[in-house]
C-alpha cells in the first residue's frame, strides 16, 4: 500500500469517527419529562412528555408510566388521544363509588408504536389505571381519592404541553 493510500484511509477513518462522535448524541433522540409523580408503597405512576427531534421539528408527546420496582411500562399518547385519557380520567373522578366497587369507564389502545399497549381506566375508590402489552408487563394502578386534583392538574399541564405544537 502506497504512502499516499495509507494517509487517505487514515484521513478517512478519522473523518468517520469524528462524524460518529459529532452525530451520536443526536442519536441518542429525546427527553423525557416527569410532570408528576405518584407514589405508592412498591408502585408508582408518571405523568411525563417525551420530546423527540426529528428532521424539521421537535415532536412531542404525552405518557402514562407505571413501575413496581425495576419493571415498567408505558403508554403514549398524541394530543387527541391525550384529550381521549383526559376525557377518561374525568368521568372516572365523576364515577367515583362510596362502596368502592370498580366500574369501567373507557379503554384505550396505543396506536403508532411496534408495542402496542392497552389502557383501561376504572372508577372506584380512586382512578384505576390497567395498562399491559404484548412485549411488556401488566402493571395496575390507583390514583387515590385524595390524588385526583393533583393528577387531573398533571394531565392539564401535559395537555399545554403537546398541543402548543
Amino acid at each position: 500500500m502506497s504512502q499516499l493510500s495509507r494517509r487517505l484511509s487514515s484521513g478517512l477513518i478519522v473523518l468517520a469517527a469524528s462524524l460518529v462522535l459529532t452525530i451520536s448524541p443526536l442519536l441518542a433522540k429525546g427527553t423525557l419529562d416527569v410532570l408528576e409523580k405518584f407514589v405508592q408503597p412498591g408502585l408508582e405512576l408518571d405523568v411525563a412528555t417525551y420530546s423527540n427531534p426529528e428532521k424539521d421539528h421537535v415532536r412531542i408527546i404525552g405518557l402514562i408510566g407505571l413501575a413496581a420496582g425495576a419493571v415498567r411500562n408505558s403508554f403514549a399518547f398524541n394530543a387527541d388521544e391525550w384529550a381521549t385519557l383526559t376525557g377518561l380520567a374525568d368521568k372516572a373522578a365523576k364515577a367515583q363509588s362510596p362502596n368502592g366497587k370498580w366500574t369501567v369507564v373507557g379503554e384505550m389502545t396505543e396506536t403508532g408504536t411496534a408495542d402496542v399497549s392497552h389502557i383501561v381506566v376504572a372508577a372506584g375508590a380512586g382512578i384505576r389505571f390497567a395498562l399491559n402489552s404484548p412485549k411488556g408487563a401488566s402493571l395496575t394502578y390507583v390514583v387515590a381519592k385524595g390524588d385526583i386534583g393533583r393528577f387531573q392538574q398533571a394531565l392539564g399541564r401535559v395537555k399545554a404541553v403537546i398541543t402548543m405544537r
